[in-house]
């Protein structure tokens, strides 16, 4: 069969036997026989094949490069270090390998041409392969699929199927359970042939994944745990958020319930609220009246008092004024005294300074004549040392000239001389050639006839080895039928173990059940345990709110202590109602006997206090202060308190404080006795007991007089809320407690549980251990009778080896009795090329000595041009630097004649300054005499309107004494006016805020509204005791209730979809392992049967085994690899030699091959630790599969090379740079011919 190579150029070498190459001239493509033809018939197209690689800055191969492979065996040959790995590496990587240490690199842009002596760095690396899918194996609707991968050096990347971009996902998936991919047994990298052997059993589990074809389903199945972990924890939160909620919806229904109660009530104030201060509005309204009638009769009486002033003023501004223009008179006159004395000392100075600037005029004008004359001498000698070095430059650069004319005749004589000798080593180079390629042929035969002979003798020694098996096969079956009998009791005695645990099994399950149940009723404590705490903790919040917001405090309060806090008002303190403390039993008697006077503001002293109230005027507002500087001045308090039933004991025992505040405690509550009840009160009051003011638990009070107050009070005291929140917080404090305790309880138990949890899944996994272990004896029993069928099938085998075996050595006798004849003719033509190349190396040898002559005497010459050429420089630069020098001191001499005419005329300057100084002098002396005199007389008459202008002062200063005092008064009348506004303001603004109602516009409704005015505020009182009592009220209950059953529906069915999502996904992976689980031991099963005939092949008998890892599933099983070779009773496959271990290692690879062909392998020096004979086993078994899959293989064996199908070469003529190497067909058939 004849077909073209698809080759440009022909650049590839076909191999085989017989082979027969012609070339046409210019053509593109070559035509080769094939001497292997029938196996590319029936596998070459039938399938998905290699067809191209292209690459393109990629490692060495700085230049883009193609290499074409058709069905067959390919062979890429090379030096080493020259970049044959590189293809291979090119491939893995256009295959989507990620790990830049896989590729020989530390990072994955040295991948990237990085640039050699010269050529720069490229910038990015390409690799595509080219893949015929004319079978359709690949899913996709191309024929043919190229797969391209690009890095640029900046560190992007992309992908192309086709031209088009994809994902690295999108490849992986395109080749996977192809038996391709970059962890896929189709690439065997450079020393990583044994690594199948040396690798642990797990990482060995992969490749049989592959091979399986289960790749896709277990990425199908880690997506689909990764899901279902993900549904089980969205499951877990949505749970917690659910029963979050449920909790929500059961508090929001009883705040929802008292929300509205609370607007009920907020309502009913609200109409209250806004009829008394209508009321109140119309009462300041009048007394508004009267003070705007008061303030218009002062303003007339201020007016009387102006007009007096401004007649005053006028009076006093005149003197004023004639007062600033004697000012200005003496100002100027003593500025004009000043200008003169300032003159003189000027004129002064002047004339010492040119007097000392003539005499040193005088002395430099005297040097530079000197350096004049002593410059003249100098310059004449200097002119005559520029001549003299003028004619010695002129002499040098004729004689250098010369110098150059001989160098020039040299050199060409050298160039004469070295092209004799290039021609003579050409002739030499193709001698040695010819003696190089009659030398390999020699090696090839030679090496050939070796491999017969040794094949002859391994022939021999595997008939006896035949022989030998088949008695110990015989004896194998035996012992086999034992073992089967031992196995089968084995799993009786595991499904014994199966039934006591699950009897065990189901006691554990009893006692997690009731773990449960105590589990259930703690969450149930700890969830109302954490109610109480949130409820708890929203009343002190509210208490902290309103004692932060100063609640309950009057608005002047409430300034001043602001204005305090900002730094306004200095020396005020705290209230007296902040700086005290009660327990809360306490607290409400305590409240009432302080009333409003747990509003007075503290301040350090008097003056303090009457500061702030000076504030307060200037802010429209009230409050009281007390200095604590005069409490010293207070009489002490009496002590001692009455006995009897019913007597708490004296307020001020009663209450906490820092001992600087115990003085505010006496004075305020030292005479005031609490006790239990009204009624004990009364007691006291009717025994005489008026010494104390009576305040009970309950908040009434009984004063001195027999006043008695009480009731609801409209808000908590200072004190009860204080108290109150001190309660709160330890109440909180204790319920954390609890919680901390109930939380511990709980992780007890959860801990109990979880050891139960683990004690029935350690029962589990025992149950299924025995489970999988009476399968496993069962199948292992069901397998040993297998292998006795399997040994017959060996016996037969072997018979079959043995005729085989016959024929082949008969054939290698014919064959070695062929080369020898060959060897012979080597051998003489070698020889008489050998003679020729002795005489061309006595030719060259005379040609080097001649050009080794010249090249000395052009060398000579060379140097002495070089010495002369230094010495004409040097008197060059000589010649230069005189001739500057000459220059430099003619310039100096002129500068010295500048310097002298210089100093002549700043004497003369300064002569002209002295004189004109001195007659400047004498007119300024005469200019201060009249200046003193003038002066003198202006300073008397200023004195004269000085005592005039200060009695108009005086009386002006009465008038304004006046008017500040009816200012003060009409101020005082105009402050109550602000007050009444302000009030006014307050009572709208304050309606307009609670409420959103403008009161002036309700005013009308009731002017004859039957309302009973002096009941509202005690109605008013009532209705904000019920608000009280309720507590704090969350207003936005009703809308939160809502939206939170809303919620608590959503999630219900968001619960019910993520369990379906569960239930789904496990149905997924159940089916996905099912699946698995049957093709992985069908792959297995096929493997190892393979794994065994292959072994015995390449080993000539022997035996060898693969098994799953005992005791664990056969979706996790590792695999373990026993292998003996002929003769030897190995315990571990460790203890093999090199050149074992690889072909154990070939012979699973080829297992695996036969029963899952790849499209195609790529095999990187795996013959490199094979003797000849182990490369002949290896090359017949490569052959038989070269059927089914494409090879590509990278080698340095000369048999291997004989066997390829298409050879290229890897060469590195530039230094960095890998090429691909062209072959010349016209001596390939020159040579055959």
């Amino acid at each position: 069969m004849q077909r073209p190579c698809s080759i440009p150029g022909g650049e590839c070498l076909r191999g085989g036997r017989p082979v027969w190459l012609s070339a046409r001239s210019s053509s593109a493509s070559c035509w080769a026989y094939y001497g292997f033809h029938e196996k590319i018939i029936e596998g070459g197209r039938n399938s998905m094949f290699l067809k191209k690689l292209e690459i393109m800055g990629f490692k060495s191969f700085a230049d883009r490069a193609e290499f074409s492979f058709e069905p067959g065996l390919t062979c890429l040959v090379g030096p080493n270090g020259c970049g044959k790995s590189n293809v291979v590496d090119a491939i893995k990587w256009a295959l989507g390998e990620q790990s830049a240490k896989s590729l020989r690199g530390k990072e994955m842009a040295d991948v990237i041409f990085n640039g050699s002596e010269s050529r720069p760095p490229s910038g990015f690396a390409e690799a595509s392969l080219t893949f015929d899918n004319e079978s359709g194996r690949l899913p996709v609707e191309y024929a043919e699929v190229v797969i391209t991968r690009r890095l640029y050096r900046a560190g992007e990347s992309e992908y192309l199927i086709n031209q088009s971009p994809a994902r690295l996902k999108d490849i992986r998936e395109l080749f996977m359970d192809t038996g391709l991919g970059v962890q896929a047994y189709s690439v065997i990298e450079q020393g990583r042939i044994d690594l199948l052997i040396q690798s642990g059993a797990t990482e060995r589990r992969r490749v049989f994944e592959e091979a399986a074809g289960i790749s896709k389903y277990k990425a199908r199945r880690e997506e689909a745990e990764r899901k279902l972990n993900r549904v089980q924890e969205n499951l877990v939160r949505l749970r917690d958020i659910i029963e979050e909620v449920r909790k929500q919806v059961r508090s929001l229904r009883r705040q929802a319930g008292k929300a509205r109660r609370y607007k009920k009530y907020s309502e009913e104030l609200k109409d209250m609220r806004i009829a008394l201060t209508a009321r109140q509005y119309k009462d300041n309204q009048a007394k508004q009246a009267d003070a705007q009638r008061t303030e218009a009769e002062l303003r007339d009486g201020i007016s009387a008092l102006n007009a007096q002033i401004d007649t005053i003023g006028a009076e006093v501004s005149r003197q004023e004024s004639a007062m600033l223009q004697l000012d200005e008179r003496l100002s100027s006159e003593r500025e004009r005294l000043a200008e003169a004395h300032q003159g003189i000392s000027t004129a002064e100075q002047k004339i010492e300074y040119h007097t000392q600037r003539i005499a040193e005029t005088n002395d430099s004008e005297a040097r530079l004549r000197e350096r004049l004359k002593t410059g003249g001498a100098a310059l004449d000698e200097l002119k005559q040392q520029v001549e003299s070095s003028r004619l010695e430059v002129e002499r040098l650069a004729a004689e250098s000239h010369a110098r150059q004319s001989r160098c020039d005749e040299l050199n060409e004589a050298v160039k004469a001389a070295a092209s004799r000798r290039a021609d003579l080593d050409a002739q030499l180079a193709e001698r040695k050639a010819e003696v190089v390629e009659t030398l390999q042929k020699t090696s090839a035969a030679k090496n050939e006839l070796i491999a017969v002979e040794e094949r002859s003798a391994s022939l021999r020694a595997r008939k006896e080895r035949l022989v030998a098996r088949r008695q110990k096969v015989i004896a194998d079956r035996s012992r086999m039928t034992s073992s089967r009998d031992a196995l089968t009791s084995q799993a009786s005695e595991a499904a014994a173990e199966m039934e006591t645990c699950r009897a065990e099994l189901a006691r554990a399950t009893e006692h997690a059940e009731e773990e449960r149940r105590r589990l259930r009723a703690l969450d149930a404590e700890l969830i109302s345990a954490r109610e109480d705490q949130s409820s708890k903790r929203s009343q002190l919040q509210l208490l902290a709110d309103q004692e932060a917001k100063m609640e309950g405090l009057r608005e002047g309060v409430r300034d001043v202590l602001k204005a305090s806090e900002e730094g306004r008002l200095g020396g005020i303190g705290p209230m007296v109602g902040t700086v005290l403390q009660a327990d809360l039993a306490y607290a409400t008697a305590i409240d009432a006997a302080l009333a409003e006077r747990a509003q007075i503001i503290l301040a350090e002293n008097t003056e303090c206090a009457l500061g702030a109230l000076g504030f307060l005027k200037e802010h429209r507002g009230h409050a009281a202060f007390m200095a604590l500087d005069r409490l010293a001045l207070q009489p002490p308090r009496e002590s001692g308190i009455p006995g009897g039933e019913g007597i708490v004991g004296r307020a001020a025992d009663l209450v906490r404080c820092d001992d600087s505040y115990r003085p505010i405690a006496e004075y305020f509550l030292g005479d005031v006795l609490i006790v239990r009840d009204i009624d004990t009160a009364m007691r006291l009051v009717m025994d005489g007991g008026r010494r104390f003011r009576i305040a009970t638990l309950d908040g009434d009070m009984v004063e001195r007089s027999g006043l008695v107050s009480g009731g609801v009070s409209e808000g908590a005291g200072m004190i009860s809320r204080r108290s109150t929140m001190a309660a709160l917080a330890k109440e909180t404090a204790a319920l954390g407690e609890r919680i901390a305790r109930l939380r511990h309880d709980r992780d007890e138990r959860l801990r109990a549980l979880r050891e139960t949890d683990s004690m029935q899944a350690a029962l589990r996994e025992r149950i299924d251990a025995a489970s999988v272990l009476r399968a496993e004896r069962a199948k292992e029993a069901e397998q040993l009778e297998t292998l006795c069928g399997e040994l017959q099938e060996e016996l037969d085998v072997i018979t079959g080896e043995l005729d085989e075996t016959e024929k082949e050595s008969a054939s290698m006798t014919e064959r070695a009795l062929e080369l020898k004849s060959s060897l012979q003719t080597l051998e003489e033509n070698l020889r008489n090329v050998e003679e020729n190349v002795a005489d061309l190396e006595s030719k060259l040898q005379e040609a080097d000595g001649v050009l080794a002559r010249k090249n000395e005497e052009l060398t000579r010459a060379r140097v002495a041009r070089a010495q002369l050429a230094e010495r004409r420089d040097s008197a060059a630069g000589l010649h230069k630097r005189q001739i500057e020098e000459l220059r430099n001191a003619e310039m100096q001499m002129e500068n010295i004649q500048r310097e002298i005419a210089e100093c002549g005329q700043r004497l003369q300057e300064s002569e002209r300054i002295i004189s004109e100084s001195r007659t400047r002098l004498a007119e300024l002396m005469e200019q201060t005499g009249g200046l003193e005199e003038r002066i003198a007389d202006l300073e008397r008459e200023r004195g004269a309107v000085r005592e005039t202008l200060e009695s108009g002062r005086a009386r002006l200063r009465e008038l304004n004494s006046q008017l500040r005092a009816r200012d003060e008064e009409i101020q005082s009348v105009r402050l109550k006016l602000n007050e009444y506004r302000l009030r006014a303001e307050g009572m709208l603004e304050k309606i307009r805020d609670d409420y959103n109602v403008d009161l002036a516009e309700r005013l009308p409704e009731f002017e004859d509204a039957d309302i009973d005015y002096e009941m509202l505020p005690a109605q008013i009182e009532e209705l904000r005791a019920k608000m009280e009592k309720m507590g704090s009220v969350n207003l936005q209950a009703i809308d939160e209730l809502e939206e939170a059953e809303g919620r608590a529906d959503f999630l219900a069915g968001q619960e019910s979809d993520l369990i379906s999502a569960k239930n789904k996904l496990q149905e997924v992976i159940r089916k996905i392992n099912r699946e698995s689980r049957e093709r992985f031991e069908k792959t297995f099963n096929d493997v190892r049967g393979q794994f065994q005939v292959i072994f015995r092949q390449l080993f000539g008998g022997g035996k060898a085994d693969v098994k799953l890892e005992e005791g664990v599933d056969v979706l996790e099983a590792g695999v373990e690899i026993n292998a003996r070779p002929p003769g030897k009773q190995m315990r571990s496959i460790t203890l093999l030699s090199g050149g074992e271990k690889v072909l154990t290692a070939i012979a699973l690879v080829f297992a695996l091959f036969k029963a899952r062909p790849s499209p195609f392998a790529i095999l990187d020096e795996v013959d490199a630790a094979l003797d000849d004979t182990n490369i002949g086993r290896f090359l017949i078994l490569l052959k038989d599969f070269l059927k089914r899959s494409q090879f590509v293989i990278i080698s340095h064996n000369k048999q291997t090379m004989a066997s390829a199908d298409i050879l290229y070469g890897v060469t590195m003529q530039e230094h960095g740079v890998s090429k691909k190497v062209a072959v010349r067909f016209e001596d390939i058939e020159t040579h055959v011919a």
